[in-house]
């Protein structure tokens, strides 16, 4: 994921959605990543078999998957900060305010790595780098979030500042963010990519096996079982009451 530089809107919505759900699974389990990052970020692709004969929306699909979890933490209470690692545990760029100010972090931490990645998927920047660790950490800390620019779509611009709040307690969590209209949309719109790339898959390998086999054996071959039946349940509850981000 860190080779692209700048993603158009099109295609940075499927790869946050991605991160987004991986992280509501994550959190759910009371996992808290902690050093999220383009780099921990790993890219698999869905492909149909046949790429000759492949339609537009099942030309392929990339799916992201997060790794590396040498410092996540899975008990939620018992977080802290040493003094001694002067809050770096995780990769400074990413890290979040309350992590810099030796607060008790949480999985809002989590949630500001997000938003400095769908930041830099859009823009190609990170908002608060600078050469310097401690001047980027004071940045992170003190500096408020420069304008995005004026091609970026307000719904983007809306929730990156949600994101990047630098207060934890009103930085949205995974479920509330899955309640934005725009999100939920958006992670409708990914499943039903993903269920279409993979019912090619499935015919495709149903065919060329049916293909192979005797009469009496393809009479019995009748139904492909379908994959993503969790995420499409998800999907299923998240149609809730909307919410916007204003």
């Amino acid at each position: 994921m860190q080779k692209k530089k700048v993603f158009s809107e099109v295609d940075a919505w499927p790869f946050f959605v991605m991160i987004l759900l991986g992280l509501h699974y994550l959190h759910g389990k009371n996992i808290v990543h902690r050093d999220l990052k383009p780099a921990n970020i790993l890219v698999d692709d869905l492909k149909p078999l046949d790429k000759a004969n492949a339609t537009a929306i099942t030309k392929g699909l990339q799916i992201l998957k997060i790794g590396d979890f040498g410092i996540s933490k899975v008990d939620l209470q018992t977080m802290r900060i040493n003094q001694s690692t002067l809050g770096f545990l995780s990769t400074p760029a990413y890290t979040a305010p309350e992590v810099i100010g030796r607060q008790k972090p949480s999985e809002k931490v989590d949630i500001w790595a997000l938003g400095i990645i769908f930041h830099e998927m859009i823009t190609g920047n990170n908002p608060f780098r600078h050469d310097n660790v401690w001047a980027m950490s004071d940045a992170i800390k003190n500096d408020s979030l420069k304008p995005l620019p004026d091609t970026v779509s307000p719904s983007i611009r809306g929730i990156i500042a949600k994101l990047l709040d630098k207060n934890p307690q009103t930085r949205p969590n995974t479920s509330t963010l899955l309640k934005v209209n725009v999100i939920k949309f958006q992670v409708l719109k990914l499943i039903d990519r993903i269920h279409q790339v993979n019912q090619t898959i499935a015919e495709q390998v149903k065919a060329s096996i049916t293909q192979s086999l005797p009469n009496y054996f393809q009479k019995k071959i009748t139904s492909v079982s379908e994959k993503f039946t969790v995420t499409q349940q998800l999907a299923m509850n998240l149609l809730m009451k909307p919410v916007d981000v204003k």
